[in-house]
């Protein structure tokens, strides 16, 4: 795993987007960088600015959703292998099934820091095998 890992958070509530930047602070993972952004065309244009390791996206945004979001970043060589992380309250069991299919983890709003921690080592590991 790398020793720090730069993040993008793709929320459109401002308040949730300061509850993630702080339970990330808290939660024992190096992080170099956390950027965000208000939807998933902000978030696009983000990433072409920056590289991030690790993409947390909500689902319902307004301009983008996370889901049309996801599936441009898995379409695209940039961004395709880059880990997601879809941080939502509302999922349906389909989504949850539609998220296994494209190797993206979910966690449920809300989360515990644990689960944010969890989750953030287990795309890690998966995706950077030393």
């Amino acid at each position: 795993m790398k020793e720090e890992i730069a993040i993008l958070i793709v929320e459109d509530c401002s308040v949730m987007q300061s509850v993630i930047k702080k339970t990330l602070s808290l939660i024992g993972i190096c992080i170099s960088r956390v950027d965000s952004a208000m939807n998933g065309l902000q978030g696009l244009k983000m990433i072409d600015k920056h590289e991030y390791d690790i993409i947390m996206i909500d689902l319902n945004m307004p301009e983008m959703d996370g889901m049309e979001m996801i599936d441009k970043l898995k379409h695209l060589p940039k961004t395709v292998d880059i880990p997601l992380l879809v941080v939502s309250a509302d999922i349906q069991k389909s989504d949850n099934e539609l998220f296994t299919s494209k190797n993206v983890k979910f966690i449920q709003k809300p989360f515990k820091p644990e689960e944010l921690r969890n989750s953030i080592l287990e795309l890690m590991s998966a995706n950077y095998h030393t």
